[in-house]
Order: C-alpha cells, then structure tokens, then sequence
C-alpha cells in the first residue's frame, strides 16, 4: 500500500504479505486469480506532511526479486483513492 504525492512520488508505503482476515498469511507466489484477499493496511504518516491531495495505490510484488505484478491492462499501480490532508 502507498501513498503517492500528487506528482507520483513516493510519500510513504507499507509492505509485507497478505494477511487474510487478520488470520491468513498469503504469499504473492500464492495469489489465485479471481480470488477476494482482504488486508488491513496501516500508513504511518510523515510528521511534517504538506497538506493536499494524495493517492492512494495499491501495488503488489513478487518478495524475492521485486517485480510487480501487472494488472489486466499492464499497469502495475491500482489507484485506490485519492485523499486531501489539511
């Protein structure tokens, strides 16, 4: 799970596999296709963050070499939301 500024760049993320339920722990290798994973995710934000807008993405990558998986369309980055701090 990232945040992204609203030039795309890299605010703050929050890595690690699945956890399913809370219960599950599944591994990208483990991902099935048209499968429903529900994760938690929490975003520590930075202290001194600027107030705007920002996206809310959701990027999922193989742990051992780092490659992302692409969505139907071949992009890599779902955009989740977008979100204004004040």
């Amino acid at each position: 799970l990232r945040l992204l500024d609203s030039a795309g760049n890299l605010v703050t993320q929050h890595d690690g596999p699945i956890i399913h339920y809370g219960v599950e722990t599944v591994q990208t290798s483990q991902l099935q296709p048209d499968r429903l994973y529900i994760d938690h995710r929490t975003l520590e934000l930075p202290p001194d963050l600027a107030a705007g807008d920002y996206t809310l993405a959701l990027i999922v990558y193989q742990s051992w070499d780092g490659v992302q998986l692409p969505l139907v369309g071949g992009s890599t980055l779902l955009t989740l939301q977008t979100i204004s701090i004040f």
